[in-house]
């Protein structure tokens, strides 16, 4: 869950949303055969949607921290019990299917310990041969980690909008400089420094925050505009195949501008369906990769006659199974884990 606040009911099914389209992209890799519809850049470049997630997660949390109650120790372990159940079953499945399916040591027993800690891709990169997309709750866990300096930054320039406002700028540069000269435009490969990716990223959704605090005014039909209007460039930059900068970019102001607004995209994003897909969206994105696997191996020997045309068929099962699977997990593993965690009981407490 991002927030219960009406305000921010909408970048929770903004968050929904992103997981869905991180599940497309991955889609492609592994559908037998592909729907027509799904062969274009917008879901080629769907990948960055995962740096959406890191500005969202600085944003939410940085909102959290301040209205909430409690000290940094308190903070860190309900942000370890949210991630750590779904996150470590996920990775015990993805160990096990690796062994049964390939009937020999996969190249990355090695690296079992550092998932255990996810600190995986902290340093040296690890092939993610587990459960591929956990790369980002890695980056994310270290961003947890100095979360407090973050905050103290954040909370210092705040006093002067203006201050919040130039170290935004110069995080937009860095990141510019960054996709320019040290990936080519292109932030999708996992080995190239994602930790400068993540906590960047994760920075500009804190200062997000700070600049959203400072508006007076609740509920903004012009925000509401202005949301459509940023959803509409963010996928035309992707069909456009620009600088990935450019999507980092228009998602903090997305970000800024849906926690500022009221009107009917807003009511349609906060509506129960959508609102629910958010609720679910971090099961979805663990899920995706285990679930793909699964159903691949049952066409490649269940259904050797797959044909185009039942890919659009094939395609629709995928994601009816991935959101079934995706809410039994969100109640049984992700809601139970986190209340355990949290418990008197704990014994890690």
């Amino acid at each position: 869950m991002v927030a219960k606040s009406p305000e921010l009911r909408n970048l929770t099914s903004l968050r929904g949303i992103a997981a869905l389209m991180v599940a497309f992209f991955h889609f492609r890799y592994f559908l037998p055969k592909m729907p027509g519809w799904m062969d274009n850049e917008i879901i080629r470049e769907s990948y960055v949607w995962v740096d959406f997630f890191f500005i969202l997660s600085g944003f939410i949390l940085a909102y959290r921290y301040d209205s909430g109650t409690g000290h940094y120790g308190h903070f860190l372990r309900k942000r370890l019990a949210r991630i750590y159940p779904l996150y470590f079953v996920t990775f015990v499945v993805a160990v096990l299917v690796a062994a049964l399916k390939d009937h020999k040591a996969p190249d990355q027993w090695g690296s079992l310990l550092a998932h255990v800690f996810l600190i995986q891709n902290w340093g040296y990169p690890f092939t993610p041969r587990w459960n591929y997309p956990a790369w980002s709750l890695s980056c994310e866990w270290a961003a947890y980690l100095v979360f407090p300096l973050f905050l103290f930054v954040c909370r210092k320039a705040s006093a002067k909008t203006l201050v919040v406002w130039l170290l935004v700028a110069a995080l937009f540069c860095a990141h510019y400089w960054f996709c320019a000269n040290v990936v080519g435009g292109n932030i999708g490969n996992i080995n190239n420094y994602p930790l400068f990716r993540c906590f960047t990223e994760f920075a500009l959704g804190m200062l997000g925050y700070q600049i959203r605090k400072s508006w007076e005014q609740e509920g903004s039909k012009l925000c509401d505009f202005a949301q459509g209007l940023l959803l509409v460039l963010i996928f035309f930059s992707l069909n456009s195949k620009v600088s990935d900068f450019y999507f980092v970019f228009l998602s903090f102001f997305l970000i800024l501008v849906a926690s500022q607004a009221k009107g009917p995209l807003t009511a349609l994003l906060g509506s129960r369906p959508l609102y629910f897909l958010g609720e679910i969206s971090y099961s979805v994105y663990l899920n995706q990769i285990l679930l793909l696997i699964f159903f691949d191996t049952l066409v490649i020997h269940w259904w050797p006659s797959f044909g185009r045309w039942t890919a659009e068929v094939y395609f629709v099962l995928r994601i009816a199974a991935l959101l079934l699977v995706s809410t039994a997990t969100y109640v049984f593993i992700e809601r139970t884990g986190k209340r355990w965690m949290l418990s008197p009981k704990a014994v890690w407490r």
